[in-house]
């Protein structure tokens, strides 16, 4: 699920709280920092850990879909560090070995 993403993308040092509901047969998750004052995501993380967030909720997405199908991911380390980069391209090549394009 998600919280594995998050484990392997190296963001287990940012306090997330993940919410999760349904709407109409949807199944919709949120991602916060949990704080004692409600703030944006942005306004704390680095861009480089926005962006392995949403690659981390893409991916998680992806993984529970059950299907085959390509994914597209237009440049996917853009803003990571040497270590997330490696991160990035594990998980990656991982969807490719469990059959997505």
């Amino acid at each position: 699920g998600l919280e594995a993403e998050i484990k392997a993308l190296d963001l287990l040092h940012v306090p997330f709280e993940i919410s999760d509901r349904s709407d109409e047969g949807q199944s919709l998750f949120r991602v916060d920092l949990k704080s004692v004052s409600s703030v944006a995501n942005a306004k704390v993380l680095s861009e480089g850990e926005q962006r392995a967030l949403g690659l981390a909720c893409f991916l998680a997405e992806a993984a529970t879909s059950g299907s085959k199908h390509g994914l597209i991911i237009d440049d996917p380390v853009s803003s990571l560090d040497h270590g997330r980069i490696r991160r990035v391209a594990i998980r990656v090549v991982a969807e490719a070995a469990a059959g997505k394009q």
